[in-house]
């Protein structure tokens, strides 16, 4: 239960600083099956933690982000309609890798 109270505030947190922070973006990825995915990563803290031995600072730095897919094509749709939403186990075939064709 303190995990979830950690995690509700957690999530508060990060929607106030994005009211707040107007500069908020968004990254795009379009994939070559034509899906477009969304991306968050906002900076939560930043402690300077010492010298680096490769030169400068070094800062302790906590993110948290988020990844979801903006649209997917009809196409892609109608391959996996009627494929579960969560399968009890992956599946070990029908994988396949997908290139980044625009960020």
């Amino acid at each position: 239960m303190e995990i979830l109270r950690d995690l509700s505030a957690s999530r508060k947190i990060i929607q106030e600083e994005a009211v707040v922070n107007r500069d908020t973006r968004f990254g795009r990825i379009k994939l070559s099956d034509g899906t477009i995915i969304k991306l968050v990563v906002f900076i939560i803290d930043v402690k300077e933690v010492g010298f680096s031995p490769f030169g400068g600072v070094s800062f302790d730095v906590k993110i948290v982000g988020g990844v979801s897919t903006e649209s997917v094509p009809e196409d892609v749709k109608k391959l996996v309609i009627d494929k579960p939403l969560f399968p009890p186990e992956p599946p070990r075939e029908g994988w396949g890798l997908l290139d980044i064709i625009e960020l």
